[in-house]
């Protein structure tokens, strides 16, 4: 995702939220329903602190590279809390086995 945008040479920031848009509804339906509220908090802040580091029209190469480290930093971020969650419930699974 991010070496795709960072060699199309385009900064643009709207495309970059979208692709964020949709990881985080893939992991929100990959993840604990209980978690929901929290990776949507997550991605909200995310995208409210992206807004204001880069308007649309910047060109700003510098702030557009933070942007995209944090984005797929946000995304590692999700992975490893729902896969964490994931196997939590399998081994509280495990007794019963």
């Amino acid at each position: 995702m991010g070496m795709q945008i960072l060699e199309s040479g385009s900064s643009n920031i709207e495309y970059l939220r979208q692709l964020l848009d949709y990881a985080a509804s893939l992991i929100l339906k990959l993840g604990a329903p209980i978690r929901d509220s929290d990776t949507k908090a997550a991605h909200q802040s995310l995208i409210d602190e992206l807004s204001m580091a880069v308007s649309p029209n910047s060109e700003s190469e510098s702030a557009f590279a933070v942007s995209l480290v944090k984005g797929v930093r946000f995304i590692f971020e999700q992975i490893q809390v729902t896969s964490l969650t994931c196997v939590s419930l399998v081994l509280s699974f495990a007794p019963y086995a």
